[in-house]
C-alpha cells in the first residue's frame, strides 16, 4: 500500500530535553528504551557485572506524510490494555523510530501528527510473541486524506440534544478506504460521555443527548456544558486515526 523501506532503521533524534541520559523503562520482563535517549547514551550498558551490553532495536518502523518521510514527529509505545505509555520519542529526518528490548505482549505505537492536515493521532496495535523477536512494522501515514469534521463547527453553541432535538455530528471521510468510522463525544475532563456505533462509510451520525451514553453519563441526558467531540476511523491491519477534537458548547 505505502512504498517499501529499507529494514534497517536509523536512530531517531533525541528530544533535547530528555537527552541527559539513557532512559530505561521497566516493561514485564525486559527493559524499554526509545532510540531517541539511546543515541544520546551511546546505548553501552553494564548487565549484572556481565560487560558491555548494547540493547536490541527488536520494534522498528517508519512514518510518513502522504508517502514521504515524516520527521519530528511524537511516536509513543503504550501498552495496549491500558493506553499507558512506557516510551516516547521523535521520529529521525527518514520517518524511522525504533525501540528497545521491547517484552512479550501485546503493544500500540502512536503517532501524533502537527501539521494542517494530519490526523490528530494515527495509532498500529502489534504483538511480541517470542522472546527476542524482532518486528518491523508497516509504514504509518500521518496525513489524514481529507478526513476532517464538518459540523458542529469549532466552539459552536447548540441546545442540549433531547429525544426531540437531537444533534448530528457530520464529516468527510479519507480519501483511502477504511472499515468503519465513529462519532465519539468527551466532556471537558476528557471523560467518555458517547459513542456512536462503528459503521462503514458513516459520514453523519444523530445523537439525542442520551442513547448510547458512556461512564457516568451512562442513563443520564448530556447536561449543558462544554464539551469535545472527534472522528475516529478504522482503516484495517489494526491501525486507527482520529481527527482533531473540537470544541462544543451544549446549552
Amino acid at each position: 500500500m505505502r512504498p517499501a523501506r529499507r529494514q534497517n532503521a536509523r536512530p531517531a533524534r533525541p528530544r533535547p530535553p530528555r537527552a541527559t541520559g539513557t532512559a530505561w523503562s521497566l516493561v514485564g520482563r525486559g527493559l524499554v528504551l526509545f532510540v531517541g535517549t539511546f543515541a544520546a547514551a551511546c546505548g553501552i550498558d553494564v548487565h549484572d557485572g556481565a560487560g558491555p551490553r548494547v540493547p536490541i532495536a527488536n520494534v522498528t518502523g517508519y512514518v510518513n506524510r502522504a508517502g514521504l518521510p515524516a520527521d519530528d514527529l511524537d511516536v509513543e509505545l503504550r501498552r495496549a490494555d491500558n493506553a499507558v505509555t512506557v516510551a516516547e520519542g521523535e521520529t529521525a529526518y527518514d520517518g524511522s523510530y525504533a525501540f528497545y528490548e521491547v517484552a512479550l505482549g501485546t503493544w500500540e505505537v502512536k503517532v501524533s501528527g502537527e501539521e494542517t492536515g494530519d490526523f490528530d493521532s494515527v495509532t498500529r496495535l502489534f504483538t511480541i510473541d517470542r522472546e527476542e523477536e524482532r518486528r518491523e512494522l508497516p509504514p504509518l501515514d500521518i496525513d489524514a486524506a481529507g478526513a476532517t469534521q464538518t459540523r458542529p463547527a469549532e466552539g459552536a453553541a447548540h441546545p442540549a440534544p433531547t429525544l426531540f432535538t437531537s444533534l448530528t455530528f457530520a464529516w468527510v471521510l479519507p480519501a483511502f478506504s477504511t472499515d468503519a468510522a465513529r462519532a465519539q463525544v468527551y466532556d471537558w475532563d476528557w471523560n467518555p460521555v458517547w459513542s456512536s456505533d462503528d459503521e462503514p462509510g458513516l459520514t453523519s451520525i444523530a445523537w439525542n443527548g442520551l442513547t448510547g451514553n458512556e461512564g457516568d453519563y451512562a442513563g443520564d441526558f448530556a447536561p449543558p456544558g462544554r464539551y469535545r467531540w472527534r472522528v475516529k476511523f478504522y482503516i484495517g491491519d489494526s491501525l486507527e486515526a482520529r481527527t482533531d477534537t473540537r470544541e462544543l458548547v451544549l446549552e
